[in-house]
């Protein structure tokens, strides 16, 4: 699989935040990628929702990753 660039659209796997049901929420969906770290570990990817910034980590989304998602 190549590299998420800015863009890109991702399904979310893991959600910096302390609110769980934020979290809970975010995860599984599909988001577009607004900054990538390329100095970090963990949370790579920058996402927007309603306005609001999250740090996530996902994986390349496909329609098949998706289905099997």
């Amino acid at each position: 699989m190549g590299g998420i660039d800015k863009g890109d659209l991702i399904i979310v796997t893991n959600v910096l935040t302390s609110f769980e049901a934020k979290a809970t929420r975010l995860i599984g969906t599909v988001q577009k990628v607004i900054i990538v770290d390329t100095i970090g570990f963990n949370y790579l990817y920058l996402i927007k929702v309603n306005d609001v910034s999250y740090w996530v980590d996902g994986i390349p989304y496909s329609s098949l990753v998706m289905e099997l998602f």
